[in-house]
């Protein structure tokens, strides 16, 4: 899917580090990429090399533009990594209790 856009969301874990990886590999095949980091993950990443390398703001919380327009282009994909084991757990019972 060539021009299409991916959302990585990433999780509080030793691999988060290595997320600028998948950056490259999306970039490579003509993805744009926007990032999400949960307060777990800002240990283990660069934001300001990944907004560098995406051109789009590294999102740590919820954040409603005034418009109340969307920012981001539609997501074609979606790629949680690392998926911590809490994460994968919240998904299954659809708890939402962290993203502020």
């Amino acid at each position: 899917m060539s021009g299409s856009h991916l959302q990585i969301i990433v999780c509080g874990a030793g691999p988060a580090a290595d997320v600028n990886r998948l950056i490259e590999i999306a970039h490579g095949r003509s993805w744009t990429v926007a990032v999400t980091a949960t307060t777990g993950a800002l240990p283990f990443v660069d934001i300001p090399m990944i907004e560098e390398v995406t051109g789009i703001p590294v999102r740590t919380s919820h954040q409603a533009q005034p418009s109340g327009r969307r920012v981001l282009p539609q997501v074609d994909a979606v790629i949680i990594a690392p998926a911590t084991y809490n994460t994968i757990n919240k998904l299954a019972l659809g708890v939402a209790d962290t993203y502020r």
